[in-house]
């Protein structure tokens, strides 16, 4: 799926940044294994999400 959206639009750039450079974005993941909805809105991020942003 990654490769078909890759071809469909323009140029990309992909880096790739290691889970422990981005607390953030792995807790969020881990969040959503959890959930069964294909979309979530928050009004505001969990509590654990907000300490991760805090310390960063």
């Amino acid at each position: 799926r990654i490769q078909y959206l890759l071809t469909c639009e323009g140029q990309w750039l992909v880096n790739h940044i290691p889970r422990e450079n981005n607390q953030a974005a792995d807790a969020i993941a881990k969040l959503a294994l959890g959930r069964k909805e294909d979309l979530q809105i928050l009004d505001s991020p969990p509590r654990k999400i907000q300490e991760i942003l805090h310390m960063d």
